[in-house]
C-alpha cells in the first residue's frame, strides 16, 4: 500500500477523538446489562473517561453484555451521578458493592453465634476460626476480612452444611 493510499484512508476516518480522563476519586461498580441492545461503545467511552484504558473498558462492557455482569474499578471518577446516568442511558444498570463496617460484621457474627446457642470457643472450633480472631472480631478490636460476612450468611442459612465442609470424615 502506498503512502498516498494510506493517507486517503486515514482522511476518510476523520480525526481521532480525544477522551477526557477524569481526575476524581476511585469507585467500584457492578455493571449489568439492562436492555436487549445496549450501546456498548457509549458505555466503553464513559468507563474510559473515568480512568480505565479503552481496552479494559471494552472488555468490562463485553463481560457485562455476555456474562450478565462485570465488576469495574474506576480509578478517576469526577462525577459519579453523571457516570451512573450515562451508563443507564447506554442500557446498563449499575450498583455499588456493599462494604460492611466492622461493627456490622461484629453484630452479625454475634447474632449468628448466639442463634446457634454456641459459645465463642464452640463456634470457633466448629467453623474453622481461632478463638482469638473470633473475639477480636466480636469486640471490634480488629476488622475481619470482607469475605467473612458471606461466610457468616452461609453459616446462618445452613449451619450444618457449613460445618460439614470443614469436617474430616473418618
Amino acid at each position: 500500500m502506498s503512502r498516498s493510499t494510506l493517507k486517503v484512508r486515514l482522511e476518510r476516518l476523520g480525526p481521532v477523538q480525544a477522551i477526557h480522563r477524569g481526575s476524581g476519586s476511585s469507585a467500584t461498580l457492578i455493571l449489568r446489562r439492562a436492555s436487549k441492545s445496549p450501546r456498548t461503545i457509549d458505555a466503553s467511552l464513559i468507563l474510559a473517561r473515568d480512568g480505565l484504558s479503552l481496552l479494559r473498558a471494552k472488555r468490562a462492557v463485553e463481560r457485562a453484555t455476555t456474562q450478565g455482569e462485570a465488576i469495574v474499578e474506576l480509578p478517576a471518577v469526577d462525577n459519579l451521578r453523571q457516570t451512573f446516568r450515562g451508563l443507564q442511558d447506554a442500557g446498563f444498570s449499575i450498583s455499588v458493592p456493599h462494604t460492611p463496617t466492622a461493627k456490622a460484621i461484629a453484630s452479625t457474627l454475634r447474632r449468628v453465634r448466639e442463634s446457634l446457642a454456641l459459645t465463642q470457643q464452640e463456634f470457633a472450633v466448629k467453623y474453622g476460626f481461632t478463638i482469638d480472631a473470633l473475639q477480636n472480631w466480636e469486640q471490634e478490636r480488629r476488622p475481619p476480612a470482607p469475605w467473612l460476612l458471606a461466610y457468616l450468611h452461609m453459616i446462618e442459612k445452613d449451619p450444618r452444611a457449613a460445618a460439614e465442609v470443614l469436617e474430616d470424615k473418618l
